[in-house]
């Protein structure tokens, strides 16, 4: 029982690591960051409209980063618990 146990507390520890080493480089790709930088260049290269449609873009785009951030986040939470639990 014991060594079933810790062989699932491993497995759970390897999925943690994984995930939140994915979330650093998702950051790093998708993060807010990113996502200012685009507002600042595409401010210096539109205007009127398209700027307005540049910005919706980053809205969306900023939307969806957001809720896979949110969501790993909280799956990363449950593994934690799940973790203690063993």
């Amino acid at each position: 029982m014991t060594e079933e146990r810790l062989k699932q507390g491993n497995e759970i520890t390897t999925e943690i690591n994984e995930l939140e080493c994915f979330l650093i480089a998702f950051n790093d790709k998708c993060g807010a960051n990113v996502i200012k930088a685009k507002y600042v260049k595409w401010r210096d290269e539109f205007s009127g409209n398209q700027m307005y449609d540049k910005i919706l873009d980053l809205r969306k785009y900023t939307e969806l980063s957001n809720m896979i951030i949110d969501s790993i986040s909280n799956h990363i939470k449950e593994l934690k618990k799940q973790l203690k639990e063993l």
